[in-house]
């Protein structure tokens, strides 16, 4: 029984001395990061966005004193809009302090993830101590897609092919992937889609098919349908831009079948005996006339 009482004081005792004995050890305060975001999911180059970082005092013990936070690029990419650095007196132990900074992207920052790095500079009842936790911000360039304009034959006559084609742009500054056209036109053969692929920033595509005519469901005549372009980013979003196609398809005139022509009207066959009666009275006038002449030229020398 005496034993076991010995033994309890002796654990009280060594309970009672444990904190003193904890905080004789811990020489310096404990500052991590414990949390960061920004306004958004990803910064878009040339636009400011604000990062809040959250930074923690690990220490049961002691306080942190004279604290400096400092912001800093790993890779020039994400930078600081203003200033990079900031003065806290004081983040008690146990405790959270929350810092807001302006940061913003390069313009011609590539897509994908930058590092930055947050030091904590500070003091402590035994000396100063620095830490510095790296985080990483995710940069998102905008798409900038444009279609040239589809080129393809204003009529058609059915069965008889044609050539579409049409340019698809990226202006952009980061690539887009999984690039696409389908086209939907009525009394046109689909073609099948055309794949492009990944365009690169800057570069442009074209893409090429033929197309078969044949009639409509609604008819001969104008039809009109849509050429759509459909690609992806970097995460796999989908983006879709459609624009408006059409033509004239005409119907196809059969083989060895004329087209009916008005025929021409001749003249009345009166006309045609008047002229004859005519040219005849004209022929016998002409022939009494002529006999005349002679009985008068052989008259005349006789007398002669």
């Amino acid at each position: 029984m005496k034993k076991r009482m010995v033994f309890f004081l002796a654990l009280l005792f060594t309970l009672a001395l444990a904190p003193a004995a904890l905080a004789g050890k811990e020489s310096t305060p404990k500052l991590i990061v414990s949390a960061y975001a920004m306004d958004t999911d990803a910064l878009e180059p040339g636009t400011p966005q604000t990062l809040r970082v959250t930074v923690r005092n690990t220490s049961l013990y002691q306080d942190a004193q004279q604290v400096k936070l400092r912001f800093k690029s790993a890779t020039g990419i994400v930078m600081s809009a203003g200033v990079a650095a900031q003065y806290v007196e004081t983040i008690k132990k146990g405790e959270e302090y929350t810092w807001e900074v302006a940061i913003f992207a390069a313009e011609d920052a590539p897509s994908g993830y930058s590092s930055a790095d947050i030091t904590m500079d500070y003091e402590g009842k035994n000396g100063a101590g620095s830490e510095t936790d790296s985080i990483m911000l995710r940069v998102e360039q905008p798409l900038r897609v444009e279609c040239g304009t589809p080129v393809l034959a204003q009529r058609m006559v059915q069965g008889d092919s044609a050539a579409f084609s049409m340019d698809v742009m990226n202006l952009g500054k980061t690539a887009i992937y999984n690039a696409t056209l389908r086209l939907n036109v009525p009394g046109l053969s689909e073609g099948g889609s055309l794949l492009l692929g990944n365009l690169e920033a800057g570069e442009t595509k074209s893409g090429k098919t033929t197309l078969t005519a044949y009639e409509p469901s609604g008819g001969f005549g104008e039809t009109s349908g849509t050429v759509t372009l459909s690609y992806e980013d970097a995460k796999g979003a989908t983006y879709q831009e459609t624009l408006a196609l059409g033509t004239v398809i005409e119907k196809k005139q059969a083989l060895g079948i004329q087209q009916d022509t008005p025929k021409k009207e001749g003249l009345s066959p009166w006309i045609y005996t008047a002229i004859a009666v005519v040219v005849m009275g004209s022929a016998v006038i002409w022939v009494q006339v002529a006999l005349a002449r002679k009985r008068r030229r052989d008259m005349d020398e006789q007398r002669l």
